[in-house]
């Protein structure tokens, strides 16, 4: 192999310095996308069509389920006339005063209901457990004992209980779209796309069962489907900007990243967009070359951002830099020292870093260089700034002070790899291909990685020609 080729593979590698793993991860960021389980919203109790029917299942009962005595309906009556003024505590009192041993199931179970409706999820089971045991099929009893179990997110105990009461006939849409929800959180994703598939038809008006399909058609991979759906959402609710949220973390997942853009852009337009919307927005943007558009979605978010949101705007800072756009990541770095944000020292260290490396990119190497020698007297272990002085060094024909801050570099665990390739591109540049082959061959030993083995069997080549 020709020395020309050679140097040609030395020319790629160039672009592997250490800021790539950071933008490999936000790259990645955007691919590894989950659908949530987004809580009931129609099926709790400030709900008032869920109350509604929640307290239509207190009323008599039908010939299929316990039967009261006469006694016991003029109870009901009192409970009714209590309940109805707002005197629950004192409903429940008269009716744990009135169950006995021999007392109607209907009893027992009209005081889960009230336990339930009061926030006692654990006397609303008892109550109901002891209702199912008196009266083994009371079907209703079963569907909210269930709902108790969901209301406690025992999500495992719920579905087995639903599952009952569906064999018992209770099949209607909420205990199928329960039974749905159960499956959901139990990341059983296909049996709850079945369960959702039939509450939507039982109960097509139900926000949370069309919202548990949606999400279990995503969990499922059928993104399409799942966009569909979410569309369909957002038609029927156009101020509820999860369902927008989730259309575009679909889009993302087939790979069309920028009609992902466009309902992200929506939610940022109506200024309903926070600061995961917006950087999730602006990275897809870096990602496909929109550097302008990033970085003015990235300001938007800096303007707002939590310490929370610092590491996620350093990791924009170097993918800017990582795809050539330094003089954009130069202002914006110039935004983030104006900002009121404030960095602790690993952060300030790290931007340090990347300041140096976007003023190397862009020809102001005596400044660059300073800071990096600086930052290397302070901290001698700063990798990066020991690899970005070699790289600046090795670049400008001073082989000696690249080696020196390469080898300093070899001996930090997490820069070892990336020193010894730096290092093998010296010795590649002396024409020395037997030492630049055992440093490759180091670095492969030490993180196998595909393009390294290409440069390494052109090094190889290389040796051979020369001998």
């Amino acid at each position: 192999m020709t020395r020309y080729r050679v140097m040609n593979c030395v020319r790629l590698f160039r672009f592997f310095l250490p800021t790539v793993c950071g933008v490999l991860g936000l790259v990645c960021s955007l691919n590894g996308v989950h659908a949530q389980t987004y809580p009931l919203s129609e099926n709790r109790w400030d709900s008032p069509e869920f109350v509604k029917r929640f307290l239509g299942s207190y009323g008599f009962l039908t010939e299929r389920e316990p039967q009261i005595t006469t006694k016991e309906s003029d109870l009901f009556k009192t409970i009714a006339d209590l309940h109805g003024a707002g005197q629950s505590t004192q409903a429940i009192a008269t009716l744990r005063d009135a169950i006995s041993a021999d007392s109607s199931a209907a009893l027992d179970y009209t005081l889960g209901n009230l336990l339930l409706q009061g926030g006692d999820t654990d006397g609303a089971v008892a109550a109901y457990k002891e209702a199912i045991r008196k009266f083994p099929n009371f079907t209703r009893a079963y569907k909210n004992l269930g709902l108790a179990y969901v209301h406690g997110q025992r999500y495992e105990d719920a579905a087995g209980i639903f599952a009952k009461a569906v064999e018992l006939g209770n099949f209607d849409g909420d205990t199928m779209g329960l039974l749905g929800y159960c499956y959901l959180n139990m990341d059983r994703v296909e049996s709850a796309l079945d369960a959702y598939r039939i509450a939507a038809v039982l109960a097509p008006n139900n926000r949370d069962w069309a919202v548990g399909k949606a999400t279990a058609l995503q969990r499922s991979g059928m993104y399409r489907e799942a966009i569909a759906q979410f569309e369909e959402l957002i038609l029927r609710y156009p101020d509820s900007k999860a369902y927008y949220s989730a259309a575009a973390n679909a889009y993302l997942a087939l790979g069309e990243d920028l009609k992902s853009v466009a309902y992200l852009d929506l939610l940022r337009r109506r200024g309903d967009a926070d600061n995961s919307v917006l950087m999730l927005l602006g990275d897809i943007l870096v990602n496909n070359q929109m550097h302008r558009q990033a970085v003015s979605i990235y300001t938007d978010a800096l303007s707002k951002a939590k310490d929370s949101d610092l590491d996620r705007i350093l990791r924009f800072v170097r993918a800017l830099s990582y795809q050539g756009a330094n003089k954009e990541a130069r202002d914006f770095v110039s935004l983030i020292r104006k900002s009121p944000v404030r960095l602790d020292a690993t952060r300030e260290t790290q931007l340090l870093n990347m300041e140096s490396q976007i003023a190397l990119a862009l020809g102001d190497s005596e400044k660059a260089v300073a800071v990096l020698e600086e930052l290397t007297r302070s901290d001698p272990l700063n990798g990066e700034a020991l690899l970005l002085l070699g790289g600046h060094y090795f670049e400008t024909g001073d082989n000696e002070r690249a080696v020196f801050y390469f080898e300093r570099a070899e001996k930090l665990d997490n820069h070892k790899v990336d020193a010894l390739i730096q290092l093998a591109r010296v010795r590649v540049a002396q024409s020395r291909f037997d030492q630049a082959v055992r440093l490759l061959r180091d670095a492969q030993a030490a993180k196998f990685q595909p393009h390294v083995a290409e440069y390494l069997n052109a090094v190889e080549n290389a040796l051979k020609a020369s001998l």
